[in-house]
C-alpha cells in the first residue's frame, strides 16, 4: 500500500502467496510525489501482486482540480502498466476544514470513482463510508488509531 497519511501504518494486511504485505507512507505527499516514488518502490518489491494507493487529499489545497485529474490519470496509467492488481482508495470527507475543501474533495471523489470503474480498477469509496459518521474521524478529520 502506498499512502500519504499515516493512518494505515498500523493496518494489518495479511500475507499473500507472494509474501508479506508492506505499507509505504509519505506524509504530505501529493499525487505527483507518489508517481515519482513508485518506480523505486516497485523495484524493491518486484513480486508484489497488489498495489493499493491512497493519495490526493494534499493536492486539494492547490485548488487545481483539472491538474489533479491529469496527475491521477498519469499515476493510474503508470500503475496499470505494471501488470499488478491496482486498488485506488478514495479521499476521506472532511467536516472541519471548510466548505471549499469539502467541495473539492467531493469533486475529486465524484470524478475518481467512475474513472476507476471505466478502467476496471477497484475503488474504495471512503467518502460514502465515512460520510455522516464524524465519530469515525478524529478532531483533525483523520482516522483514529
Amino acid at each position: 500500500m502506498v499512502t500519504n497519511i499515516d493512518i494505515y501504518l498500523d493496518l494489518y494486511i495479511p500475507p499473500t502467496p507472494s509474501g508479506p504485505s508492506k505499507v509505504y507512507c509519505f506524509p504530505g505527499a501529493k499525487v505527483r510525489d507518489i508517481q515519482h516514488k513508485l518506480p523505486s518502490i516497485l523495484a524493491c518489491h518486484a513480486k508484489v501482486d497488489n498495489i493499493i494507493v491512497h493519495v490526493g487529499t494534499n493536492d486539494i489545497r492547490e485548488r487545481r482540480s483539472t491538474a489533479l485529474r491529469k496527475d491521477f490519470t498519469t499515476l493510474i496509467t503508470t500503475l496499470m502498466g505494471t501488470g499488478k492488481r491496482i486498488v485506488i482508495s478514495g479521499p476521506l470527507p472532511t467536516y472541519r476544514k471548510g466548505a471549499e475543501r469539502w467541495s473539492r474533495l467531493f469533486g475529486l471523489h465524484t470524478w475518481l470513482k467512475p474513472h476507476c470503474a471505466s478502467l476496471g480498477i477497484p475503488y474504495v469509496d471512503n467518502f460514502n463510508l465515512f460520510w455522516e459518521r464524524p465519530s469515525l474521524l478524529k478532531h483533525d478529520d483523520s482516522c483514529p488509531p
